[in-house]
């Protein structure tokens, strides 16, 4: 989820911002809404509910802890805890190399330390695209805390992504929101699985615009949300000027969005009869991600025109 709140700079979107951005993309025969993997909030969302969920990591009161029947942590689990905040620092800084080496280091110490599991799997699903071992660190991780909604929702999103399992997923997106109804990444993934599963079958897609309008009331600026719901009335309920918002609203938290990038010059080019701008955008999100699999097939058709 989104760790921080930014000002809704709507009517401030530039132009000529300069982005950066990647992730799968629907083209121009629709198939599907885009939902970026959820673990890069997950990290932060451990350091936040983590010591909160009953694991007793990091109260340093031994106190709470006997009326909670909870053993006091080792020094191995503290160090583990120590580290893991260390590679979230290092996360939200971008430096993804240094994360990785601090939750290896944190299992280490505790090789049962859930967070730096589900966060490591993360890493490994989200920019090593080694799907096997992420798939094996989330299965661990919830042997270890079944009731983790940030696991539930990682390794839900990647039955959803990379092995199509819509059944698997759903029910695990299911159960972490039974226990926290109000988990934003979660909301957002489920409102896509539902879209594309409806989408397929015409069926009714109130359900999903709830949950993202559940999702955005809980937080305004959550971008997979806004970029989802933008699809939703885009391209499948046909509401262009809702759809316009949606966009712009991304672009004016994050101008790096190529994926909303692509989305907007889409319906600029074919719902509002603007390709000059919508040019204008393809050809900043082609200097941000050349290789982009929307770009590639479809930039011959957006920047060839006088």
């Amino acid at each position: 989820g989104s760790l921080d709140r930014r000002d809704d700079r709507l009517s401030q979107v530039s132009e000529e911002s300069s982005m950066r951005g990647s992730g799968p993309m629907a083209n121009d025969s629709w198939r599907g809404p885009v939902s970026r993997p959820p673990g890069l909030g997950g990290v932060f969302q451990y350091r936040d509910s983590l010591r909160a969920s009953g694991s007793g990591r990091g109260t340093g009161n031994s106190d709470i802890l006997g009326r909670l029947n909870i053993a006091e942590p080792t020094p191995e689990q503290q160090m583990a805890d120590q580290l893991f905040d260390q590679a979230a620092d290092y996360w939200s800084k971008g430096n993804l190399i240094q994360a990785e080496d601090l939750f290896n280091q944190a299992l280490r110490e505790d090789p049962n330390h859930v967070p730096s599991l589900c966060s490591l799997g993360v890493y490994l699903y989200d920019v090593k695209h080694d799907h096997e071992k992420a798939e094996k660190l989330y299965k661990r991780a919830l042997h270890l805390d079944p009731q983790n909604v940030n696991t539930l929702c990682n390794y839900g999103w990647l039955l959803h992504d990379v092995r199509r399992d819509h059944d698997g997923a759903e029910k695990l997106y299911k159960q972490a929101l039974k226990i926290d109804p109000d988990h934003i990444m979660t909301l957002c993934n489920y409102g896509a699985l539902l879209h594309e599963y409806l989408h397929d079958v015409r069926g009714d897609l109130n359900d999903v615009e709830k949950m993202y309008k559940k999702a955005l009331r809980l937080d305004p600026y959550h971008i997979d949300t806004l970029n989802n719901y933008g699809l939703l009335l885009h391209k499948t309920k046909r509401d262009i000027g809702g759809a316009e918002e949606m966009y712009r609203r991304v672009l004016a938290l994050d101008p790096n969005q190529v994926d909303t990038l692509c989305s907007y010059a889409m319906l600029l080019k074919e719902d509002k009869n603007d390709p000059a701008h919508a040019k204008m955008l393809v050809q900043r999100a082609q200097r941000l991600d050349r290789s982009h699999p929307w770009i590639q097939a479809n930039q011959a058709n957006y920047l060839n025109f006088i």
